[in-house]
């Protein structure tokens, strides 16, 4: 089995991908940002591999629409 890098809230955060939880919920819910998943009641991760995906389509989408 592969080992996953995980990032919580705060790693997206210090790696400037969000800059508070109602960006993250809005992102979630209309902008396609990876949901994660819960690890324990209280705790939410995401996979590295996915938030990196998300940011090149952003990056892709951008350029294709000129404002990259």
């Amino acid at each position: 089995m592969a080992v996953l890098n995980l990032l919580s809230f705060k790693d997206l955060k210090s790696k400037n991908i969000v800059t508070n939880r109602p960006q993250l919920s809005r992102l979630i819910r209309s902008g396609g940002f990876p949901p994660g998943f819960m690890i324990s009641e209280n705790s939410r991760r995401w996979r590295e591999e996915d938030i990196v995906s998300w940011l090149n389509d952003r990056e892709a989408e951008s350029i294709r629409q000129g404002k990259g």
